[in-house]
């Protein structure tokens, strides 16, 4: 996505109360399934990424394990909702919602399509 911040690997992620708008998602058709709908998967790595984008210092944690609930089939521009929940030295927590983009350009946080939390460990040098 082009909406996706660049790296500072000397930043620690604050801790965030309640979740903020963070990376967009364009349509695209390629990545629908045979519904019509956005893939699982497809959906799942854009949380990830969402995810990652949402920890400055990203690229030294690795993805440990993620938990997915898919609430509603996905369709159309999509933003995703990040929330650091815990920034430690070696266990990073972040959740995210993909939500839809409303009318106006605005994220509808109360139409979840999914809700993701990611668990990162910081990757061994």
């Amino acid at each position: 996505p082009e909406s996706l911040p660049t790296a500072a690997p000397d930043v620690r992620p604050a801790v965030a109360a309640a979740a903020t708008a963070g990376v967009r998602f364009a349509p695209k058709p390629e990545l629908a399934n045979p519904s019509g709908a956005v893939h699982g998967g497809a959906m799942t790595l854009r949380a990830v990424t969402a995810a990652q984008a949402a920890m400055p210092d990203r690229e030294r944690y690795d993805v440990q394990a993620v938990r997915v609930v898919f609430v509603r089939p996905g369709h159309g521009e999509m933003v995703a909702l990040t929330r650091v929940r815990h920034a430690g030295r070696s266990l990073r927590l972040v959740d995210v919602d993909l939500v839809p983009v409303g009318a106006d350009g605005d994220p509808v946080a109360d139409k979840p399509m999914v809700q993701v939390q990611v668990t990162f460990r910081a990757a061994r040098s």
